[in-house]
């Protein structure tokens, strides 16, 4: 962030460290501080916010009007600014074989002579850079997808079809529930008696049978170019689909629709059919969200890669008998693991820390946090169930739905959940996508207008409501209705005998 803005107003003087805290457990961003910076920029304080569609609805007048007169003042460096990215998408096309090729080659050093902290310097630089990719393509996405949505309204096409004229359609590099879709049905068409052991033993490469030979190698060359996801893609302390098989496994036994990956693919098609002007809008909806998409995946592989190398120094400093165990080292900082590496961290002390920190884990699982904290102080952990009948979200996609509360926390609850359920996330990531396709609405704790969930559910035509306070304290099994013109969840304390289908 600091890079980016400093090409704009020059140097800065403050820290990354103030830009972001930790409370809770929990990243939060110093909006305040990135306000100041934004102003300082001659843009919006919460430019960013009105970037992503959360914008002051009390004023619509201020609507796009996102710079300010003090814009004048880096008139040169803005200009700068524009024209290097409006060469962004062809600069990337060319920039991104060449990241993923030097990530591949510290992964491969790694593997061979084992991680060292220079090695892990020279990949967090490079992190670094496709960071900074990350965000501008973000950025960029919601800039796009906001003139995208003004030109359909302008044609009188309600934002809400923009994914049915095909910015929904799968992107197969980025997007795994295609494949996905393809292994369940080779799973299935197995004797029940290898699904069953494959099922067991939790890894398909461990089952020596013939008849699953082909279902073996295609699994395998989804863990070779999907391996790299988890059910939290910013959180390198997750365990990863290639680390654990079972994971995968048990999305293909949560038996994950495979209707919407048709409609999707029926969707590129309607594009074709609209007017020059409504095609072009797509298109630039489909080559930003694209672009993206890829970068996030290269930054997920990122992720993954530091994750491993992360491991390799746990394993060094447990074997030193530093740490009790591997994963003990997501329990230390940067510094501290550079420190003990070093033999000036005492066993004693790290382990103590690791101790505490994993109390204060273990204290915050189930705590909820608002999405704002105003000020230093750090508020109370709160644990208990929603009082509140109707609680309140921001409405993503349009429809009302009412239904049993489904409340999945991980990849291994998937199987759970049912084509009536109304599906409860704390988040939405890639990695969850097939189990997105399966649910009658959506209601997330987090995300926004253009997360995973909301797009899904835009493009499925069912409810969804994200940014809910205490979603995840909903109880498993109620019946909610969701309104997702609303962005409101009403908690019945009994089934409804009628309910109405979904996106009506």
């Amino acid at each position: 962030w600091l890079s980016l803005l400093e090409e704009i107003i020059g140097p800065i003087s403050i820290e990354p460290a103030e830009l972001a805290r930790r409370i809770g457990c929990r990243a939060y961003f110093n909006m305040g501080r990135m306000g100041d910076l934004f102003e300082q920029a001659g843009l919006r304080r919460d430019v960013l916010e009105a970037m992503m569609g959360f914008g002051d609805q009390e004023e619509p007048g201020r609507r796009g009007r996102w710079v300010t007169g003090r814009v004048v003042r880096h008139s040169v460096r803005m200009v700068r600014f524009m024209a290097r990215h409006a060469r962004f998408r062809r600069v990337l096309t060319r920039r991104l074989p060449l990241v993923e090729r030097q990530l591949c080659g510290l992964s491969d050093v790694a593997r061979s002579e084992g991680t060292t902290i220079e090695q892990l310097e020279r990949l967090l630089r490079l992190m670094k850079e496709i960071a900074y990719d990350r965000i501008v393509s973000m950025l960029r996405h919601a800039a796009i997808h906001r003139l995208v949505v003004h030109g359909l309204s302008r044609r009188n096409i309600p934002e809400e079809q923009l994914e049915r004229l095909g910015a929904g359609a799968l992107d197969s590099a980025t997007d795994p529930s295609e494949q996905l879709a393809a292994l369940r049905t080779m799973l299935m068409a197995l004797p029940e008696g290898i699904r069953e052991k494959i099922r067991v033993v939790g890894d398909p490469a461990a089952v020596k049978e013939p008849a699953a030979e082909e279902f073996c190698v295609t699994f395998d060359a989804f863990l070779r170019r999907f391996g790299y996801l988890s059910d939290r893609g910013n959180d390198f302390s997750a365990e990863t689909w290639g680390e654990n098989p079972s994971l995968v496994l048990n999305i293909l036994a949560a038996g994950a629709a495979e209707k919407p990956y048709v409609e999707r693919e029926d969707a590129a098609g309607r594009a074709v059919e609209q007017p020059r002007g409504v095609r072009r809008l797509v298109m630039r909806e489909l080559r930003a969200r694209s672009d993206r998409d890829r970068v996030g995946a290269l930054f997920s592989k990122g992720h993954a890669l530091l994750r491993r190398c992360f491991r390799e120094l746990g394993t060094e400093l447990a074997r030193d008998a530093i740490l009790e165990s591997q994963t003990d080292i997501f329990l230390l900082t940067y510094a501290e693991i550079g420190e003990a590496l070093k033999g000036r961290l005492a066993a004693e002390i790290a382990r103590r820390r690791v101790d505490s920190r994993r109390r204060e884990l273990q204290m915050a699982a189930d705590a909820e946090l608002p999405e704002v904290v105003y000020g230093d102080q750090i508020p109370e952990f709160r644990a208990d169930v929603p009082k509140e009948s109707v609680l309140v979200g921001v409405p993503a996609s349009r429809g009302f739905y009412d239904g049993p509360a489904r409340v999945v926390r991980s990849i291994e609850e998937f199987g759970r959940v049912r084509p009536e359920d109304v599906l409860v996330i704390p988040h939405s990531d890639i990695g969850w996508m097939p189990l997105l396709d399966k649910a009658s609405a959506i209601v997330a704790q987090s995300g926004g207008m253009l997360s995973h969930s909301a797009i899904v559910a835009r493009e499925r035509g069912i409810p969804a409501v994200v940014s809910v306070a205490h979603a995840n304290r909903i109880p498993d099994g109620s019946w909610i209705s969701v309104d997702g013109d609303r962005g409101t969840i009403s908690l019945s304390v009994a089934p409804n005998p009628v309910s109405k289908p979904a996106g009506g």
